[in-house]
């Protein structure tokens, strides 16, 4: 079966049959799992299970198939997706002895719809997310970034002065660095100041992902907090909110952060410029993985931020 294939391929690591074993079991599960579904549709029409289930298994595989091979590409922009999306459609449609290209159309009308309300559904909330206030920033503007930002910090809690200000805002995460110069804000590590001498490779982005993730949590320790991953749909606990993480793996290499806030969207600090709840084309970021966020490309993913509950 599709679930031993898989505890058979993981067992033997990264071997070649290792390899091929979890392949073969993740397109069987798809199968599996598309002619349960398939079955159950063509009973429903009349069409009957067994007819169902081959549609449903063969349109699995292929929908596995498509999205092994095509994810990376479908991941750049909603575009691609729904182009991806269109092929499997098409796919199946001439699986079911139909057309090509109605199937497309609907694969990628479909996928359209979908993204549409995706982006529109606010992420849950638990409550205790910061406020959106733009006035309450305006007179830190040029001391914070969107690391203090998503943090919620205005000034250094250990040293109750404003972060430092830098005219050109790099850090020794951006490609540019300096090491002789001041950093601009607040960045990951700022309490752990022997872990930030270390400039980031940005051709390995898990890399870059992890040191910064490691940084955040070392400084969260510091402060007597908590820092980890949460999932995009799962509502954060107590006394703890929402955070995103992304990256830049273009010419302008660097991270940027999210938060969300207590009304349930998601807004972010660019350097020393003003608090804003907008994407890059103007929109109400609902969703930081779906909006549009320029340069930054790489979707890190969610975080939650939780501190002590005030006495």
């Amino acid at each position: 079966t599709g679930a031993l294939g898989a505890g058979v391929g993981s067992a033997l690591g990264k071997t070649a049959w290792g390899a091929a074993l979890a392949e073969s079991s993740a397109i069987g599960f798809n199968a599996v799992s598309g002619a349960i579904a398939g079955g159950i549709t063509g009973e429903l029409f009349g069409e009957g299970f067994g007819k169902g289930a081959v549609y449903g298994a063969v349109g699995g595989a292929i929908s596995y198939g498509v999205d092994t091979r095509l994810g990376g590409y479908a991941s750049k922009n909603t575009f691609n997706k729904l182009m991806v999306n269109g092929l499997k459609g098409g796919h199946n449609g001439l699986v079911r002895g139909g057309d090509f290209v109605e199937g497309f159309a609907y694969g990628f009308a479909y996928g359209a719809a979908n993204e549409y309300i995706s982006r529109r559904l606010p992420l849950p909330t638990s409550g205790y997310e910061p406020e959106y206030d733009r006035q309450k920033w305006g007179k830190y503007c040029s001391s914070t970034n969107c690391y203090a930002y998503a943090l919620d910090l205005q000034f250094d809690l250990l040293t109750e002065e404003p972060f430092p200000k830098h005219p050109h805002y790099r850090s020794y995460l951006n490609a540019n660095y300096d090491s002789n110069s001041n950093e601009f804000g607040m960045q990951p590590g700022h309490y752990v100041l022997d872990e930030r001498i270390e400039p980031i490779d940005y051709q390995d982005i898990k890399m870059v992902s992890e040191k910064i993730i490691r940084l955040v949590k070392m400084d969260a320790e510091k402060l007597g907090w908590e820092f980890g991953e949460i999932g995009e749909y799962q509502k954060a606990s107590e006394n703890a909110y929402k955070v995103a993480l992304v990256i830049s793996t273009g010419e302008d290499k660097g991270f940027h952060w999210y938060r969300q806030d207590r009304n349930g969207l998601w807004s972010h600090k660019q350097g020393p410029l003003a608090v804003i709840n907008k994407d890059e084309s103007g929109n109400l970021i609902y969703n930081p993985r779906l909006c549009d966020r320029g340069i930054y490309d790489y979707f890190v993913g969610y975080f939650y931020v939780k501190k002590p509950i005030k006495e």
